[in-house]
């Protein structure tokens, strides 16, 4: 072990390093093999950049980006590129966070509305937005807002017209506002 620089190239621990301008990091350690960025000015903090090994609560072989001290703040698992933020992820995008008073996401926007879009290769695709209406359910298959909930609380379905609830014509309405 120790730092190996082979025509140009630097390495550290057994190996040599494998291309040009690359910098390669190999251990054998259960833990894992990492490499840290530490800023000791105050309130400064130290990240490690990780791949994982066997005995890792992470599991082997997987990327781990996280503060020294706090356990798997972003998680890419390896063979199936799923991403996980404050867990191992189980689907492509996994999310989880043990402070139950806190929102688990966040999707903001600058426009006056902000959606997330909701498709699969062989159905439909859905939107789900906010916007001065309220939330709304946008189907891309009929081009047609399908429902919204009012800031008041008013459920409407079947909204065909326009983003605006109140002047749409509706199918069915609801009204939780009392």
């Amino acid at each position: 072990y120790g730092l190996v620089v082979a025509a140009g190239n630097v390495g550290i621990g057994p190996e040599l390093p494998r291309a040009a301008n690359n910098l390669q990091v190999s251990s054998s350690s259960t833990g894992g093999t990492f490499i840290a960025a530490q800023n000791t000015s105050t309130d400064g903090a130290t990240w490690r950049f990780q791949s994982s090994g066997s005995g890792n609560t992470a599991g082997a072989g997987n990327l781990v980006i996280n503060e020294e001290g706090v356990d798997d703040h972003v998680v890419i698992k390896k063979g199936t590129g799923h991403v996980g933020v404050g867990c191992i992820p189980s689907q492509q995008l996994h999310v989880y966070d043990t402070d139950a008073l806190a929102a688990v996401a966040l999707f903001q926007s600058n426009a006056s509305s902000s959606w997330i879009q909701l498709k699969s290769d062989s159905g439909p695709s859905w939107q789900v937005g906010a916007n001065a209406a309220g939330i709304q359910f946008y189907s891309d298959e009929t081009t047609s807002y399908r429902a919204t909930i009012t800031k008041g609380g008013q459920v409407y379905g079947g909204v065909t017209a326009s983003a605006s609830a109140a002047t749409s014509s509706v199918s069915y309405a609801v009204d939780f506002s009392s």
